[in-house]
């Protein structure tokens, strides 16, 4: 939990809290940043595995970035629980800072939840650029890394909070014979720009949705083939991004993957 005197410290007026993943925040950054940029007094709390990602190492307003946002769900959770954000906000407003966070219909496009939330409660016209799909803060230096330090064969995404997601990539690994192919599986460490970067210099763009889906479309990288969850099927068309190419998505099912992988490692890396 973050320290209520250090915020009050950094002058702040108001903060915006980020209990969402990754994803969501990669979906928010344009408005973020936009607003950031205009109000020096205005600040934002991630969840401490976001703020340890690295994720802003390169982001021109670092110093308002703060760690310690509580969660609205976890592992141990059945349903989302406000509780916890709830009272975080009741404990910031006591030292006389405005802070708020956004709830997500399922149903809109959360792009648009995004930047017409953050305008309403800031009460900013905050520009919506239907084209952009968020934002990621990969640099020059990081491309060269990638550039020197890992092949451009195959990006393929192995990494996600659910069990189930992070086990199927590594039996279609196994599965594959992939050890003769030039592969770049990431895993989110201190610098996740550098696995950004890798993708983004990738020959083929495998994906498990989330994060490295609005990644990609944030560097408007095409995605050759995309594994999406049941649970995210029924609303994932208030998701998917517009402004780049899915070649093939698979709902959850292991052997159709499994044929589309086969599919683009002998096909598309010839």
């Amino acid at each position: 939990m973050i320290s209520k005197g250090f915020l009050k410290d950094k002058n702040l007026k108001i903060v915006y809290l980020h209990p969402h993943g990754l994803g969501d925040l990669i979906l928010s950054m344009p408005s973020l940043e936009y607003i950031m940029g205009r109000d020096s007094n205005f600040g934002l709390i991630v969840k401490d595995a976001i703020y340890d990602s690295g994720f802003f190492k390169s982001y021109p307003y670092k110093e308002r970035i703060f760690s310690g946002c509580s969660c609205i769900w976890d592992r141990l959770q059945i349903v989302k629980s406000f509780k916890n954000i709830d009272k975080m906000v009741e404990d910031i407003k006591i030292i006389g800072i405005d802070v708020f966070y956004l709830k997500f219909n399922k149903n809109i496009d959360r792009r648009l939840q995004i930047n017409k939330g953050l305008s309403k409660y800031i009460g900013m016209d905050i520009p919506f650029d239907d084209r952009v799909h968020g934002k990621i803060y990969v640099e020059d230096k990081d491309i060269r890394w990638a550039q020197s330090n890992i092949s451009s064969g195959v990006f393929f995404h192995s990494y996600s909070e659910s069990g189930f997601k992070s086990i199927l990539p590594k039996k279609l690994k196994k599965m594959t014979g992939l050890k003769d192919t030039p592969l770049f599986i990431p895993t989110i460490g201190d610098n996740i720009n550098l696995n950004f970067a890798a993708q983004k210099i990738s020959k083929v763009n495998i994906v498990i949705d989330s994060v490295y889906m609005h990644s990609s479309a944030a560097m408007a990288k095409d995605i050759d083939l995309l594994f999406v969850s049941f649970k995210v099927k029924k609303f994932f068309q208030t998701l998917k991004p517009k402004n780049i190419n899915i070649n093939k998505i698979i709902y959850g099912n292991l052997f159709d993957a499994l044929n589309s992988f086969l599919f683009y490692r002998f096909k598309k890396l010839k």
